[in-house]
């Protein structure tokens, strides 16, 4: 059976009457590809508008690193609620030339937000921060109950 004959008959089941709905999805598509190209936080067109993030498990919590290159510790802001991670973070630039024939000013502005679940609670007191170079540091330990040792059940 042909896959027009299962549409509708609202639509109609000829291939033709079809065509207002591709001219849509032909438009979503090219909306999409034009989003990609809007200007980015870490540069260049097809950059990621969110941070690179790593994520590692210990014995005791979690490491989390976060690349935020050209990232104001003043336009930083991390909140750990249970077991959700958020960063959201502004960068701003600008620069300005002049000279004698023209005078030029660039700025822009770009801002993200980024949460993480984690597989348990975290201690939100004991959470510790450092930016060095580009880079946030997370330290997140795990919270008192999250450490408690999981039971394997054994299958009979």
């Amino acid at each position: 059976m042909a896959n027009q004959n299962l549409l509708p008959t609202l639509w109609g089941n000829r291939i033709g009457d079809l065509e207002p709905f591709r001219s849509l999805h032909d438009r979503f598509e090219r909306l999409f590809d034009e989003f990609g190209k809007l200007p980015t936080v870490t540069g260049g067109e097809k950059a990621l508008m969110v941070p690179r993030v790593d994520i590692k498990e210990t014995d005791t919590g979690f490491e989390l690193t976060a690349e935020l290159p050209g990232v104001d510790k003043k336009d930083i802001d991390v909140r750990v609620s249970d077991n959700v991670v958020t960063i959201k973070a502004e960068k701003r630039s600008s620069r300005e030339e002049k000279e004698k024939d023209y005078h030029l000013v660039e700025r822009s502005f770009g801002s993200f937000q980024r949460s993480l679940s984690l597989p348990c609670d975290v201690d939100s007191k004991r959470v510790e921060a450092s930016l060095t170079d580009g880079v946030l540091k997370l330290v997140l330990p795990k919270a008192e109950h999250a450490e408690e040792k999981v039971k394997k059940v054994e299958i009979k």
